[in-house]
Protein backbone atom coordinates (compact mmCIF):
# COMPACT_ATOMS: atom_id res chain seq x y z
CA UNK A 1 0.00 0.00 0.00
CA UNK A 2 3.31 2.76 0.44
CA UNK A 3 3.83 1.56 -3.01
CA UNK A 4 -0.18 2.87 -4.04
CA UNK A 5 0.35 6.04 -1.58
CA UNK A 6 3.33 6.90 -3.59
CA UNK A 7 1.32 7.40 -7.17
CA UNK A 8 -1.76 8.76 -5.70
CA UNK A 9 0.36 11.35 -3.68
CA UNK A 10 1.79 11.59 -7.34
CA UNK A 11 -1.56 12.13 -9.25
CA UNK A 12 -2.65 14.67 -6.03
CA UNK A 13 -0.11 16.74 -6.47
CA UNK A 14 0.03 16.86 -10.36
CA UNK A 15 -3.80 18.18 -10.20
CA UNK A 16 -3.81 20.47 -7.72
CA UNK A 17 -0.12 22.10 -8.37
CA UNK A 18 -0.96 21.56 -11.27
CA UNK A 19 1.99 20.24 -12.59
CA UNK A 20 1.73 20.60 -17.07
CA UNK A 21 3.54 18.33 -19.58
CA UNK A 22 6.05 17.01 -17.12
CA UNK A 23 7.80 20.19 -16.08
CA UNK A 24 8.19 19.39 -12.89
CA UNK A 25 9.32 16.03 -11.42
CA UNK A 26 7.59 14.12 -8.05
CA UNK A 27 10.96 11.88 -6.69
CA UNK A 28 10.58 9.70 -3.58
CA UNK A 29 14.14 9.10 -3.34
CA UNK A 30 16.30 10.06 -0.23
CA UNK A 31 17.58 14.06 -1.28
CA UNK A 32 21.17 13.55 -0.44
CA UNK A 33 23.99 15.09 -2.21
CA UNK A 34 24.07 12.22 -5.18
CA UNK A 35 20.64 12.66 -5.83
CA UNK A 36 20.79 16.43 -5.54
CA UNK A 37 23.63 16.07 -8.38
CA UNK A 38 21.74 14.00 -10.64
CA UNK A 39 18.82 16.59 -11.10
CA UNK A 40 17.56 17.70 -14.37
CA UNK A 41 14.65 19.33 -14.13
CA UNK A 42 12.82 21.25 -11.15
CA UNK A 43 11.41 18.52 -8.46
CA UNK A 44 8.89 18.02 -5.87
CA UNK A 45 10.43 15.49 -3.55
CA UNK A 46 8.99 13.23 -1.02
CA UNK A 47 11.14 11.72 1.08
CA UNK A 48 9.60 8.69 3.64
CA UNK A 49 11.32 9.17 6.61
CA UNK A 50 8.89 7.48 9.06
CA UNK A 51 6.47 4.84 10.05
CA UNK A 52 4.60 4.33 13.22
CA UNK A 53 1.21 2.87 14.63
CA UNK A 54 -1.39 5.39 15.12
CA UNK A 55 -2.67 4.04 18.87
CA UNK A 56 -4.18 6.98 19.47
CA UNK A 57 -6.71 5.78 16.74
CA UNK A 58 -6.20 1.99 17.84
CA UNK A 59 -10.06 -0.04 18.26
CA UNK A 60 -9.80 -3.18 20.12
CA UNK A 61 -13.57 -3.85 19.53
CA UNK A 62 -14.87 -6.22 16.94
CA UNK A 63 -16.14 -5.27 13.53
CA UNK A 64 -19.54 -7.04 12.32
CA UNK A 65 -20.31 -6.81 8.21
CA UNK A 66 -23.35 -8.10 7.42
CA UNK A 67 -24.10 -9.92 3.48
CA UNK A 68 -26.43 -11.98 2.29
CA UNK A 69 -27.74 -12.92 5.51
CA UNK A 70 -24.38 -13.77 7.13
CA UNK A 71 -22.38 -11.94 9.70
CA UNK A 72 -18.44 -12.02 8.99
CA UNK A 73 -16.48 -10.97 12.19
CA UNK A 74 -12.70 -9.28 12.42
CA UNK A 75 -10.81 -7.01 13.83
CA UNK A 76 -10.94 -3.69 12.67
CA UNK A 77 -7.47 -2.25 10.48
CA UNK A 78 -4.96 -0.88 12.02
CA UNK A 79 -4.18 3.15 11.72
CA UNK A 80 -0.45 3.51 10.35
CA UNK A 81 0.63 6.91 10.13
CA UNK A 82 3.00 7.60 7.27
CA UNK A 83 5.13 10.50 7.28
CA UNK A 84 6.74 12.28 4.33
CA UNK A 85 9.89 15.11 4.47
CA UNK A 86 8.60 17.22 1.04
CA UNK A 87 11.06 19.44 -0.34
CA UNK A 88 11.11 21.89 -3.62
CA UNK A 89 14.22 21.62 -5.98
CA UNK A 90 15.18 24.23 -8.84
CA UNK A 91 18.03 26.34 -10.31
CA UNK A 92 16.49 29.15 -8.34
CA UNK A 93 15.08 29.91 -4.64
CA UNK A 94 12.21 32.04 -5.93
CA UNK A 95 11.24 28.48 -7.58
CA UNK A 96 11.80 26.85 -5.20
CA UNK A 97 9.80 29.06 -2.86
CA UNK A 98 7.17 29.25 -5.09
CA UNK A 99 6.41 25.36 -5.30
CA UNK A 100 6.93 25.03 -1.70
CA UNK A 101 3.95 27.84 -1.24
CA UNK A 102 1.98 25.65 -3.75
CA UNK A 103 2.66 22.64 -1.81
CA UNK A 104 1.43 24.40 1.49
CA UNK A 105 -2.00 25.24 -0.08
CA UNK A 106 -2.80 21.81 -1.65
CA UNK A 107 -2.17 19.87 1.69
CA UNK A 108 -3.70 22.72 3.60
CA UNK A 109 -6.62 22.42 1.40
CA UNK A 110 -7.34 18.79 1.61
CA UNK A 111 -6.82 17.40 4.95
CA UNK A 112 -8.47 13.70 3.48
CA UNK A 113 -6.55 12.63 0.28
CA UNK A 114 -9.68 12.81 -2.52
CA UNK A 115 -11.13 9.87 -3.91
CA UNK A 116 -10.95 10.68 -7.20
CA UNK A 117 -6.46 10.64 -6.66
CA UNK A 118 -6.59 7.17 -4.91
CA UNK A 119 -4.93 4.16 -6.72
CA UNK A 120 -4.33 0.57 -6.00
CA UNK A 121 -5.35 -0.82 -3.15
CA UNK A 122 -5.89 2.55 -1.46
CA UNK A 123 -9.19 2.62 -3.89
CA UNK A 124 -10.53 -0.24 -1.38
CA UNK A 125 -9.75 1.64 2.08
CA UNK A 126 -12.87 1.99 3.86
CA UNK A 127 -13.48 5.34 4.98
CA UNK A 128 -11.57 8.24 4.39
CA UNK A 129 -7.67 9.02 4.43
CA UNK A 130 -6.97 11.51 7.00
CA UNK A 131 -3.86 13.31 6.32
CA UNK A 132 -2.13 16.98 7.08
CA UNK A 133 1.09 18.90 8.17
CA UNK A 134 3.21 17.88 11.49
CA UNK A 135 2.81 20.38 14.27
CA UNK A 136 5.83 22.13 15.61
CA UNK A 137 6.12 19.07 18.49
CA UNK A 138 6.34 16.56 16.58
CA UNK A 139 8.60 17.59 13.72
CA UNK A 140 12.27 16.17 14.19
CA UNK A 141 15.60 18.02 14.38
CA UNK A 142 16.13 19.23 11.10
CA UNK A 143 19.83 19.25 11.67
CA UNK A 144 19.71 15.97 12.32
CA UNK A 145 17.95 14.75 9.71
CA UNK A 146 20.21 16.47 7.01
CA UNK A 147 23.28 15.32 8.53
CA UNK A 148 21.85 11.75 8.09
CA UNK A 149 21.31 12.46 4.48
CA UNK A 150 24.93 14.15 3.99
CA UNK A 151 23.28 17.47 2.31
CA UNK A 152 22.67 20.72 3.22
CA UNK A 153 19.94 22.01 5.16
CA UNK A 154 17.21 23.49 3.60
CA UNK A 155 13.24 23.99 4.07
CA UNK A 156 10.88 21.86 3.75
CA UNK A 157 6.99 20.58 5.08
CA UNK A 158 6.44 17.36 6.96
CA UNK A 159 3.72 15.73 5.82
CA UNK A 160 1.90 12.89 6.95
CA UNK A 161 -1.19 10.39 5.80
CA UNK A 162 -2.77 8.13 8.15
CA UNK A 163 -2.93 4.62 6.33
CA UNK A 164 -5.78 1.85 7.51
CA UNK A 165 -3.43 -1.37 7.69
CA UNK A 166 -5.56 -4.52 7.33
CA UNK A 167 -3.40 -7.07 9.34
CA UNK A 168 -6.16 -10.42 8.18
CA UNK A 169 -5.28 -9.86 5.09
CA UNK A 170 -3.33 -12.17 2.84
CA UNK A 171 -0.48 -10.51 0.07
CA UNK A 172 -0.11 -12.06 -3.32
CA UNK A 173 2.39 -11.59 -5.44
CA UNK A 174 6.37 -10.87 -5.77
CA UNK A 175 8.14 -9.00 -2.98
CA UNK A 176 10.09 -7.15 -5.44
CA UNK A 177 9.13 -5.75 -8.62
CA UNK A 178 12.36 -3.67 -10.36
CA UNK A 179 15.87 -5.00 -10.36
CA UNK A 180 18.56 -2.85 -11.00
CA UNK A 181 21.83 -3.73 -13.20
CA UNK A 182 24.84 -1.60 -12.45
CA UNK A 183 26.92 -1.58 -15.46
CA UNK A 184 30.37 -0.33 -15.66
CA UNK A 185 32.53 0.56 -18.53
CA UNK A 186 36.26 1.73 -18.17
CA UNK A 187 38.60 1.01 -15.51
CA UNK A 188 37.39 -0.48 -12.24
CA UNK A 189 35.50 1.98 -10.02
CA UNK A 190 36.22 4.84 -12.74
CA UNK A 191 33.02 4.28 -14.58
CA UNK A 192 30.96 5.74 -16.52
CA UNK A 193 28.25 3.47 -15.37
CA UNK A 194 25.21 2.48 -17.32
CA UNK A 195 21.99 1.08 -15.27
CA UNK A 196 19.66 -1.32 -17.13
CA UNK A 197 16.60 -1.52 -15.00
CA UNK A 198 14.26 -4.76 -15.29
CA UNK A 199 10.42 -4.68 -13.86
CA UNK A 200 8.33 -7.85 -13.34
CA UNK A 201 4.19 -7.63 -13.76
CA UNK A 202 2.17 -6.90 -11.23
CA UNK A 203 -0.16 -10.40 -10.09
CA UNK A 204 -3.64 -9.04 -9.95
Amino acid sequence: MLADLDQTLKQFLTRELPIKNGEVEVAFSAPNRDWAAGRVKPTVNLYLYHIEENTNLRRNDWVVEKKDGQATKHRPPARINVTYMVTAWAGDAEDEHRLLWRLLAAFLKHPELPEDVLQGDLTEAVGRIKAGLLSKDEMPNPTDLWNVLGNDIRPAIHYRVVLPLDVAKRFTGPLVLKKVIKVEQGLEGEGPFEEIVQEAKKEE
